[in-house]
């Protein structure tokens, strides 16, 4: 079994493109996933992320279901085609999520979760406008 880190997380991850692009990926104890994306999406950081999931997956294992939250406040122009491959990595990996909350995106961005969570027919996700949305459908405690 994992141990926590110094940071306190099982698992964690960060990305950058070097343009202000960034992707955090954790996971708890609690096996409690947070996620921020910062700056334009792209390709590269889809194929990061799908990577970082990856390596969650390889590191604990498939025994343990995740709730995540995904922030996205600060995510711009994600391309269309990003999420057809994040898309077909939920489809392949969903018996793993528990619960998904997916907060904060600008329309467009929230318009592709939305799409990448009917491709994988996801059927425990939450769009919300606020964290503290977000978190009251997970039932975790205030952020």
């Amino acid at each position: 079994m994992a141990e926590p880190n110094e940071n306190g997380f099982l698992f964690e991850r960060e990305w950058a493109d070097g343009k202000g692009g960034t992707i955090t990926y954790s996971i708890d104890p609690e096996y409690k996933a947070r996620v921020v994306m910062t700056g334009k999406g792209s390709m590269d950081g889809t194929h990061a992320f799908v990577k970082m999931l990856d390596e969650a997956i390889d590191e604990l294992g498939r025994d343990k279901l995740v709730e995540s939250k995904i922030d996205l406040r600060r995510l711009s122009h994600s391309p269309m085609r990003a999420q057809f491959v994040l898309g077909k990595w939920l489809f392949g990996n969903k018996k793993l999520i528990k619960n998904l909350a997916i907060f904060g995106g600008k329309a467009w961005e929230m318009k592709l979760a939305r799409l990448i969570m009917k491709i994988a027919r996801m059927p425990r996700v939450g769009f919300f406008d606020t964290e503290a949305q977000a978190v009251a459908f997970l039932g975790w405690p205030e952020p």
